[in-house]
Formats: structure tokens, C-alpha cells, sequence
């Protein structure tokens, strides 16, 4: 599926492209030198970008986004108030905290965890694993990012494969886009009882002391900024055949946290029912005024999430009379 985009700055080989209107022939993917893809350029034909970073591409059309990222849909937000939205979320996050202890119990095999960007799924996750390897000894390891190839995963995933440990991929969203780290995941998160067997037949792993095969017997949490159900429910090929291979093969929880004002009451829920601000010794009155500035303004955020409140957090203490007029400077689009 095409994508009409302007790249404001790449490269092939040794030219520049700038402010280039062209099309995108499938989402970019994130490689050992950086973001790339391939795209349909005026003159040139197809051929591949390098990227610096994501935001070098702008999307001319709001599909991407609403299949890739979690965005407002106020023009078709259900007729539900603020308190039946918290209770619904509060009751999700008291779930994933249910099935993390499941997982670091062993119980539970594998978890794939859906939701919006800086609401506190991985806080969540991390706290009860915390608490687990000091009560029942479970080892975990939680990795952020960083894995951008099959190669790199399949050495990941045999470090962490004894029965008692837990492998938490956090930020790793880019792996879906591979498929042979699709394949990989494929097999890692069979939640079955047969033996979870990892291969990768290449030589390449050898020369690291690796075998070509080997059984994982650890648990996997999966956190992802996706939204699974809403990529196969637009379209079940490409990309959306992998995510529900994924989602058939592990226990799949979305955080139901996807509109701006489900992310905004999640916020007020943790400010006023779990001490979020605790640390900044904020009046009461301060913090009623943040609360009201952030639900007026939450569509007008570049980002809108937990550590959205915290910065502002920290411009009511730098400046308790001008903290709107930095937050208008950094926050704002």
C-alpha cells in the first residue's frame, strides 16, 4: 500500500533529497545504519532512502498513522464519561499486572502487551518483576530497543531461555517489520505445551558459540506500541498476517488506551488515585490548574502520555507564573 510523503532530508549513496513530494512503497524499517525505505521519486524512479531519524518523513495522508500509531478519535468517541473510562483502564492495568505474575510464575508462557506510548505499561510489568525476583528468585532481563535483525535476536533469545527468567522486548516494535524475526517471535511465543524450538541456519552463529537450534524453555513479554486488532481488522495481509500469527499464538492484551481522551483520563487516574506528582510538593491548587490545562489542551500536545505531566511538573516548579508559556514552547505542535 502506497503512501504519499515528503521526505525533508535523505540520502541515496551520495545525493541529498530534500522537500521531496514522492510515494513510499511500504513503511520504513529501521536497519544497522538507521531508518530507510523504498520510494516512488520524480525523475529518479524507485529506489532507497536513508533516514536520520522518523521524522525526516512526513505523511500527506492520515492512514499510516491510524494504522501504526495510537491517535484521538474524537469524532467517534462512545458516549462513556470520564469515571466508566478510568475504571475500564484501571481494570486492564490490574489484569496485566495479573498475567506478569502469571508469566514470572511460569503459568503463563508468553504476553504481548498493546498500548499507547508513556502510559506505564513497562513501570507496570518491571514492578511486578521486581517484586517476583526478590520473593520467588525469577531472573528477568528487559531489553529496550537496540534489536534490529533475526541475527541479533535469535543470540538474545538463547541467553534468556532457561525455564526461571523472563525476557521483557520493550521499543522493539521495528522486529515486526522483519520476517524473519517474525518467524523467530513465531516461535518463542507458542503458548502450547510443545517444546519451543529456535533455529537460525546460518554459520554466522557459530562463530559466536551459538548452536543452530535450541529449545527456549523462558517466558516472553512483548510490549508494543501497536495496536494489533486495528492493523488486521483494516487489512489481514502484509504486515497484518504476521501481527495475528503473533496474537493467535500468545495471550494478547491491548491496554484499550488508543484516543486522546482515554490517554488523558488515564493521566488524571494517576495523578489523583496513585500519587503520580508525589515528589514535586505541588499545592493542590497547582495541580487542579495542570489537570484542567492538559484536558483543554489535549489535542493541541505533540505527544500526550505520562511523561507529558511530569515536564509540566517540573515547568510549574522552574516557573509557577510562566510554566503555560513553556509548556506553549515545547509541548505545543
Amino acid at each position: 500500500m502506497m503512501q504519499e510523503v515528503t521526505i525533508v532530508r535523505g540520502k541515496h549513496r551520495d545525493k541529498v533529497f530534500e522537500n521531496v513530494n514522492c510515494q513510499l512503497i511500504h513503511p520504513i524499517k529501521l536497519g544497522a545504519r538507521g531508518w530507510y525505505g523504498n520510494f516512488i521519486i520524480p525523475d529518479h524512479g524507485t529506489i532507497r532512502i536513508q533516514l536520520e531519524n522518523e521524522a525526516q518523513l512526513v505523511y500527506h495522508k492520515s492512514e499510516m498513522q491510524e494504522l501504526f500509531t495510537f491517535t484521538d478519535a474524537s469524532n467517534n468517541e462512545p458516549q462513556e464519561s470520564d469515571e466508566s473510562i478510568i475504571a475500564r483502564i484501571e481494570d486492564r492495568f490490574s489484569i496485566l499486572e495479573e498475567v506478569t505474575r502469571g508469566v514470572a510464575q511460569g503459568q503463563v508462557r508468553s504476553l504481548i502487551v498493546s498500548g499507547a506510548p508513556g502510559i506505564g505499561k513497562s513501570a507496570g510489568i518491571i514492578k511486578i518483576l521486581d517484586h517476583e525476583s526478590l520473593v520467588n528468585n525469577v531472573s528477568y532481563n528487559k531489553i529496550s530497543g537496540g534489536i534490529v535483525s533475526a541475527y541479533q535476536l535469535y543470540q538474545v533469545l538463547y541467553e534468556n531461555q532457561e525455564p526461571n527468567s523472563v525476557l521483557v522486548l520493550d521499543d522493539s516494535d521495528q522486529i515486526l517489520y522483519n520476517d524473519a524475526c517474525i518467524n523467530l517471535l513465531k516461535a518463542a511465543l507458542e503458548s502450547g505445551n510443545s517444546p519451543r524450538m529456535i533455529s537460525y541456519h546460518s554459520d554466522s552463529v557459530l562463530d559466536l558459540g551459538l548452536p543452530k537450534s535450541f529449545e527456549f524453555q523462558g517466558q516472553i513479554i512483548f510490549i508494543t506500541n501497536i495496536c494489533f486488532q486495528k492493523i488486521i481488522d483494516k487489512d489481514r495481509a502484509g504486515i497484518a498476517k504476521h501481527l495475528s500469527a503473533l496474537q493467535d499464538r500468545s495471550l494478547y492484551l491491548s491496554l484499550t488506551l488508543q484516543s486522546r481522551r482515554e490517554i488523558w483520563c488515564r493521566i488524571k487516574s494517576m495523578v489523583e488515585k496513585h500519587n503520580l506528582l508525589k515528589g514535586f510538593d505541588l499545592t493542590d491548587e497547582q495541580v487542579e490548574h495542570m489537570l484542567y490545562y492538559l484536558n483543554e489542551n489535549r489535542d493541541k500536545f505533540r505527544t500526550l502520555s505520562l511523561r507529558t505531566v511530569l515536564q509540566l511538573a517540573q515547568f510549574v516548579k522552574t516557573s509557577p507564573n510562566g510554566w503555560q508559556r513553556l509548556s506553549l514552547a515545547f509541548h505545543m505542535k
